[in-house]
């Protein structure tokens, strides 16, 4: 999934 990637990709950038 491109996507589903994208969204976890997304959440680890905003993790802290």
């Amino acid at each position: 999934g491109f996507q589903e990637e994208e969204c976890m990709v997304e959440r680890e950038h905003h993790r802290t």
